[in-house]
């Protein structure tokens, strides 16, 4: 990192970050000062971006941080995470944030879900912690609430730790058999 071209040479050229985020990889200073980013955008480096909470969280625990799904400010307005993990000099001094997108609603990843189909009507449903849909078979839905505060006792329950199957009112209004689980690394329930 000590400078922009040298930073943009690793990104651009580091098999390993390329294969594994489908997006973009960045590199911030600890100050959260963009030094370099794939794919290469003019006019960027050196914009601050300490406002994004992954690049906060990441500096104040000194670990790895996962964010909450978002809506990209691209053009196509995927829905991304974001990894961000620090770098540390072998003083334990933090050097930079390397940080990498991952894009939800691709096929490669979580995109598939809003196409399964279980049985002739079933359908699955991602949501984060907080009941906001990362996935869903229809588009409109994503990064809103599933349901209003308090409308569907049966997906409150399932916010607050409930795990199984009961009969319960789907989004559409219809009575259906609905299954919860939540996924322990993220605590997103699907």
């Amino acid at each position: 990192i000590s400078t922009s071209k040298r930073a943009q040479r690793y990104l651009d050229t580091n098999a390993g970050l390329n294969a594994l985020f489908d997006r973009s990889v960045f590199l911030f200073s600890p100050q959260g000062d963009l030094i370099a980013e794939r794919p290469f955008l003019p006019n960027r480096r050196g914009q601050n971006f300490l406002h994004r909470e992954y690049i906060q969280k990441a500096i104040q625990t000194k670990s790895p941080v996962i964010s909450e799904p978002f809506t990209t400010t691209k053009d196509d307005h995927d829905v991304v995470l974001m990894v961000a993990v620090p770098v540390f000099k072998a003083s334990g001094e933090l050097l930079a944030i390397n940080t990498g997108s991952l894009g939800l609603t691709q096929p490669d990843m979580l995109g598939n879900i809003e196409k399964t189909v279980i049985g002739n009507t079933g359908y699955l449903y991602l949501v984060t912690k907080d009941g906001k849909t990362i996935m869903a078979p229809d588009k409109k839905f994503l990064l809103q609430r599933a349901f209003p505060e308090g409308e569907n006792s049966l997906f409150e329950r399932a916010l607050k730790g409930f795990e199984g199957t009961e009969l319960g009112v789907d989004v559409n209004g219809k009575s259906a058999l609905i299954s919860f689980k939540r996924i322990p690394s993220t605590q997103w329930i699907l």
